[in-house]
């Protein structure tokens, strides 16, 4: 798997897998979720081996939403030698699966697209061949990205040989993992890219029981054979049963640690390790349960690029319990609400921003209570009143009137207050669900979306993306009736450190 089951929006340039070895048998498999179909060619996905594009001899297989805006992918690949092309219609805002394949039947080659399950092109490959130092893109940098996601994006490079090719996933920009998993020894959660000068880690863990040597919890190197003090490297630890959390690290050629008191048994622990800019001084520091129990100035921070993360690690024994929650990403996650249930209150000012970039992420954890007819707020975002100008809903979450569960999601985009408001599918009573509101640049346009327990459920590209100053954070405002409900984790990531 390239991808996962976790949407992964679509930005323009951006490649996720190099292969050493294009097979001449391979299986290409993803599913494609289009927010918008608009004139003129939009990139999905490209396979390329050569820098220049503009030589058709470069195109492997590329897969476009086509140039009329009517929906119809179009499917690009070399079939004896020469670029072959096929249309085919899906539908909006619905996920739909891509299978591209090409596989030797004892006599010839066949090349074949499969639309949800459906083979519907199919045709002989008289001269298929190897492709060396493939680069996969999605999207390419030379056409315009389609508005979209994909997920659940994988590869067979080989197919009926007895060892299929090796494919080189790449970095991802952040690791996020909201479900709780046990620890297994040398299970790798992900490879970031870069971890910059400011960074935020944060997860719940709940320990099990506690035994004699060295436990492994949480284990971010930057090479394959590197154990401790090699390099830079982070980690935690627990030590001899007694039951203290060990958190090391090494930077700047030194080593650094902190022993916190022992964590209880059965309970759900915050811990959160972060390095961020304050003053003109970067400050690396721990949190357990939100109190700070190390804090150290690091003179040398630097960008660090190609960060192993492994939950835990492949040197030393995992340590006997699970892990909730997990948030590695760059910048500065300014919790406004941790992980303390906290109900709602009506005209409750949590926070006031100075400035909220054209790039943020809003986070929060939601538990509803009971669902009451009229609109009821949860969380506001705003400039400073209830929807006069634009950027008094940037954003807020409400739940509909009818009192059936569902919420009604608003922020201002393209010059419209609340024009653009998403009413979500009804959230169940006394059941927490996480909700995602993000801005994010992909390299041609901001795009904005929401995403409910980790599935995208709305984007749109906002061509009117503003910074806006002394923005107030309510939970709930003071203009609507409050939810009867309970919030926790509500972070605000603010611009694209």
């Amino acid at each position: 798997y390239v991808i996962e089951n976790y949407n992964t929006l679509l930005v323009k340039g951006k490649i996720i897998a190099q292969i050493p070895r294009l097979n001449k048998e391979y299986l290409l498999s993803f599913d494609l979720y289009p927010m918008a179909f608009e004139i003129g060619l939009h990139n999905i996905i490209q396979f390329t081996y050569e820098a220049n594009i503009l030589k058709s001899e470069n195109k492997i297989l590329g897969i476009w939403l086509d140039e009329n805006g009517k929906g119809k992918i179009k499917i690009a690949a070399i079939i004896s030698r020469e670029l072959s092309f096929y249309y085919y219609p899906i539908k909006l805002n619905m996920w739909s699966n891509i299978e591209v394949s090409q596989s030797f039947n004892s006599l010839v080659y066949i090349y074949k697209i499969r639309i949800n399950g459906d083979v519907v092109f199919s045709m002989i490959n008289n001269q298929a061949r190897v492709f060396f130092n493939v680069r996969i893109y999605a999207s390419n940098p030379w056409d315009k990205v389609q508005n979209g996601s994909i997920k659940n994006f994988f590869i067979i490079n080989g197919i009926s040989s007895n060892k299929t090719e090796s494919i080189i996933v790449l970095p991802k920009d952040y690791v996020n993992y909201k479900h709780e998993f046990d620890l297994n020894q040398g299970t790798i959660l992900g490879t970031l890219g870069v971890l910059k000068k400011e960074y935020t880690i944060s997860f719940n863990l709940k320990p099990m029981s506690y035994s004699e040597g060295s436990k492994n919890v949480l284990h971010l190197t930057l090479c394959n054979k590197c154990k401790l003090h090699d390099n830079f490297n982070l980690g935690l630890w627990f030590h001899n049963g007694s039951g203290s959390l060990v958190i090391y690290t090494s930077f700047n050629g030194n080593n650094y640690s902190v022993k916190t008191n022992p964590l209880i048994l059965g309970k759900w622990h915050n811990i959160r390790i972060y390095q961020w800019l304050l003053g003109k001084i970067y400050w690396f520091m721990v949190d357990l349960n939100n109190v700070n129990v190390y804090k150290v100035e690091n003179i040398l921070a630097e960008n660090l690029k190609n960060v192993k993360v492994y939950g835990s690690n492949i040197w030393d024994p995992p340590q006997h319990g699970s892990i909730s929650d997990l948030l590695i990403i760059n910048g500065k996650v300014e919790y406004i609400i941790g992980n303390t249930i906290t109900p709602l209150a009506k005209g409750n000012l949590i926070a006031e921003i100075p400035v909220l970039d054209k790039e943020f992420i809003v986070s929060l954890d939601f538990n509803p209570i009971k669902f009451d007819f009229g609109s009821h707020n949860i969380i506001h975002f705003t400039i400073g009143s209830d929807h006069s100008n634009y950027g008094d809903k940037t954003p807020g979450i409400w739940s509909n009137s009818q009192g059936n569960g569902v919420l009604d999601i608003a922020s201002s985009i393209n010059g419209y207050v609340d024009v653009h408001t998403f009413s979500t599918n009804a959230f169940k009573v006394n059941q927490w669900s996480n909700i995602v509101i993000s801005q994010v640049f992909n390299g041609s346009f901001y795009i904005y979306t929401i995403s409910i327990n980790e599935e995208v459920v709305f984007s749109i590209i906002n061509y009117q993306a503003k910074h806006f100053f002394k923005v107030k954070v309510y939970a709930s405002n003071p203009w609507a009736e409050v939810q009867n409900g309970l919030i926790k984790n509500l972070f605000v990531i603010n611009g694209n450190s």
